[in-house]
């Protein structure tokens, strides 16, 4: 468990979307069988913010303060630029997305408002090095890259192209070990 990481805020892509479909796929299908150590599969979700208070009372109530402005404007885009392997545990395979202005500011906003134990750095400072994305494996392997590139491109995913629009935003209980994980609360968008 790790009580330090708190509940956190995903994007969703909506259920009934093929994208969300190709993703699960990657997740659970695809990707694992490139690496000797067992891929624990999760949601596709796009990480909002983390660091949220382990118990909430009220999710429900939480996700309803989460501001979009008015009609189209303020509802957030996901572009998909280009697959990353990182360096850590939690960003060893990612799709990296535009960093647009609608990402930018819901996850500012949502630091803000709901996040604890974050030390002395604002939210607006946070920000500046906020790099959203979207996982498709947690893992302390290294990864072989080109394959996992070649299993997204036969999903059909694309750079540059508008993944989804919208979606729903959830609360999960990220602080449990990583196969307990789960949804508290959430919102269509």
């Amino acid at each position: 468990m790790n009580r330090a990481l708190g509940c956190s805020l995903w994007l969703i892509p909506p259920l009934e979307s093929p994208l969300n479909t190709s993703l699960s796929n990657l997740i659970k299908d695809k990707i694992p069988p490139l690496f000797k150590e067992p891929c624990i599969p999760f949601e596709p979700h796009m990480t909002i913010t983390s660091c949220l208070p382990c118990e909430i009372d009220e999710p429900d109530e939480l996700l309803k303060r989460i501001e979009f402005g008015d009609g189209d404007e303020g509802v957030p885009e996901v572009k998909f630029n280009e697959v990353v392997a990182g360096e850590t545990f939690f960003t060893r395979l990612t799709l990296h997305l535009e960093r647009n202005p609608q990402l930018v500011k819901l996850a500012q906003q949502c630091r803000e408002k709901f996040t604890v134990n974050t030390g002395d750095v604002s939210a607006e400072e946070w920000v500046k090095t906020f790099v959203p994305h979207v996982s498709l494996l947690y893992s302390s392997e290294k990864v072989p890259l080109e394959l996992c590139k070649k299993e997204v491109e036969k999903e059909g995913i694309e750079m540059g192209q508008c993944a989804w629009k919208g979606g729903r935003i959830v609360v999960v209980d990220t602080w449990r070990k990583l196969e307990d994980w789960k949804v508290i609360a959430s919102r269509d968008i």
